[in-house]
């Protein structure tokens, strides 16, 4: 056993970071069940420094202020692995287990088999990323009590056995990324809930609550909170479970130009649920209460799931999802296995689902604030009769009524010429450069993708997208002006909050109407006028996470402002190729695979678990299936593996 000490300092200097991994539900590591190798890893004593410090404490989170105007907080996606086989990580499962009030809430051993998938899933990475530039691979591993009586803090963390600690790559432009290693208790932070901060003793509390954990729900919640460090503003996050079959383009995953691409599964919608009662031990529990909290911050409606696989992340946004809702973000690690609590509010949150439709809506309130707030509150912040007559004019209305028209936009087939005009490879795969392997369904400089969803085929493909500029002449909306708008005075912040929250078809409706008024491409509608004004470099970067009753100082260049806002939070809807599989027996898994190796198209792939307990015949026969599959696909080792 080899003892090392892990810092935040584990990668001074690094250059930007291309791709995270994520631990999924199962705790998966390494060449066999339980060869794993232990690292000693020591964290800072409790009487160490202040009670609160800035996110690269391992403690600690900084206010929600100060963590937006910090440059340096870029908030990270990854992946744990572990082996519930290591002799400390059982023992502590088994005690954590017997903790739980109803057993009939245990979870499935499944959550807790592997198939060396982690290991393939690297390699598919590796294959698939080749030819990125600077990339890096971020491992979350699990970490427990050393029970070391001369220092109540230290923690062994668990590393795949056939992980080689002794080989550091150096990060280069081309060839194999290097590994950081990452264990739970580096990423939990107890995050605040307002102004005060919490004290040492609350801290350690909260953690002793939470840590072990057995839950990827837990650990997701807490992936904001990876070293800024160590990690870029734009990554790729993928479970253990997820291999990517198709070298692909960091443009099919993220942008400078259009933000992270979502892949949205449009055949399922998720409704809000905050009662507690859904089932906890898959993701629906999860998604429906994640689903309502977005639905009291940003107004109420059904949302597509995020499919299973490859998932793009804004680093800072993802951050700043965690602090948007904080409360709920530090209530899912006190559930250590998935659906143990099914209280509200402590339900478990589902990072990858609040995290990507919460760029979504804040683009949607960019938009909003823009138009009614910056544009037409202006300085004195008042809407009065002839400011709404305007604005019913600049949408379109007529009468009481307002039959919006689909836009006619071309921002979206434009997407290649704007790409090979910035010099950013697109979307292809090498292996098929003919047909694109990721396509762009929308982009956010269209509006507000719910608007457009609707219009999507349940199954698309890449040549069965709607294109807004076919689509001119069909009405995407129709409101009433006394509903949405009405004639009496009021505060443009009040109107704001109302057709953002309370009346969102009203809201999305504007959006759609201003949307084609702006024309084939552009949102210069929604801005207000231009003026000389420098800003202030104190001044904040975002609207208030949490919307307060009356209007905060107008900045001091709103169209300056407003410009940053919206494309802070651009994003793209992209259409993959890709495949899923729920492994039931043996001989499925052999038909499955075969399947996938005669369709070269596929860029993504999920393999999940899901056979039968009670017979280990089954089992057994299916892992050696998976296991020829995976030598057979991907047989080179990486560089750092032993």
């Amino acid at each position: 056993m080899s003892s090392i000490y892990i810092s935040p300092q584990l990668c001074q200097g690094c250059q930007p970071v291309k791709i995270f991994f994520l631990r999924r539900r199962k705790y998966v590591v390494g060449l066999c069940l339980g060869l794993l190798v232990l690292i000693f890893l020591v964290q800072q004593s409790r009487d160490r420094g202040p009670a609160w410090e800035p996110v690269y404490h391992p403690f600690n989170l900084p206010s929600q202020d100060e963590a937006i105007a910090d440059t340096r907080i870029r908030p990270v996606a990854s992946q744990v692995a572990v082996s519930d086989e290591d002799p400390r990580h059982h023992k502590a499962r088994k005690v954590a287990l017997a903790n739980i009030s109803n057993q009939s809430r245990k979870p499935k051993e499944a959550r807790f088999r592997e198939h060396d998938e982690l290991r393939f899933s690297l390699r598919s990475i590796r294959n698939a990323t080749a030819s990125w530039k600077y990339s890096a691979v971020h491992l979350v591993t699990a970490d427990v009590d050393a029970e070391d009586p001369t220092n109540p803090d230290a923690r062994f963390g668990l590393v795949p056995q056939w992980l080689n600690m002794d080989f550091a790559p150096s990060r280069s432009e081309y060839g194999s990324p290097p590994i950081y290693l990452h264990h739970d208790s580096q990423l939990f932070h107890l995050i605040p809930t307002g102004a005060a901060k919490p004290t040492s003793e609350e801290v350690y509390a909260w953690r002793n609550k939470t840590l072990p954990s057995f839950n990827s729900h837990a650990i997701e919640s807490q992936l904001p909170n990876l070293d800024p460090e160590l990690v870029s503003e734009n990554i790729v996050t993928l479970n253990d479970d997820n291999f990517m079959l198709l070298e692909l383009p960091p443009s099919a995953y993220h942008s400078p130009l259009y933000g992270p691409v979502f892949l949205f599964q449009t055949d399922r919608y998720i409704t809000s649920d905050d009662t507690g009662t859904l089932d906890g031990s898959s993701e629906l529990r999860s998604l429906a209460w994640s689903n309502h909290l977005l639905d009291q911050r940003f107004g109420a409606r059904r949302r597509p799931y995020v499919m299973h696989n490859a998932r793009a992340f804004s680093l800072p946004l993802l951050h700043e999802a965690s602090l948007a809702f904080g409360q709920y973000f530090s209530a899912t690690p006190l559930s250590h296995f998935r659906g143990t609590i099914d209280t509200p509010p402590d339900l478990e949150v589902n990072m990858m689902f609040i995290g990507s439709h919460f760029v979504i809506e804040r683009h949607r309130e960019a938009l909003l604030w823009s138009w009614i707030v910056a544009k037409w509150g202006s300085v004195n912040g008042k809407l009065d009769a002839i400011d709404k007559n305007k604005m019913w004019g600049e949408l379109g209305g007529t009468g009481d009524r307002l039959r919006a028209r689909w836009p006619e936009r071309t921002s979206r087939v434009e997407v290649t010429q704007n790409m090979q005009q910035a010099g950013i490879r697109e979307p292809f795969s090498d292996f098929n450069s003919s047909q694109p392997h990721t396509q762009y369904a929308f982009v956010s400089g269209d509006g507000y993708i719910h608007a457009y969803l609707p219009l999507i085929p349940e199954t698309p493909t890449m040549r069965h997208v709607p294109d807004l500029a076919v689509l001119s002449h069909n009405i995407a909306c129709q409101i009433s002006r006394e509903e949405c708008l009405g004639s009496d005075a009021e505060p443009a912040w009040d109107l704001f909050k109302r057709v953002l929250v309370e009346q969102p078809s009203c809201g999305d409706c504007f959006i759609s109407a201003l949307v084609r008024a702006s024309g084939r491409q552009g949102l210069d509608i929604f801005l207000p006028k231009a003026t000389d004004t420098t800003p202030s470099s104190h001044e904040v970067e975002t609207l208030p996470l949490i919307l307060p009753s009356v209007a905060p100082p107008l900045p001091e260049n709103p169209r300056k402002f407003a410009l940053r806002l919206i494309y802070r939070y651009s994003y793209a809807l992209g259409v993959s190729l890709t495949k899923f599989i729920m492994l039931g027996t043996s001989n499925q898994a052999r038909v499955e695979l075969k399947a996938v190796n005669r369709n070269p198209d596929i860029a993504l792939l999920c393999i999940n678990d899901d056979l039968p307990e009670w017979s280990i015949a089954t089992v057994l026969a299916a892992d050696r299936v998976m296991r020829e599959w995976f030598e057979s696909r991907w047989p080179d080792k990486m560089d750092w593996e032993l």
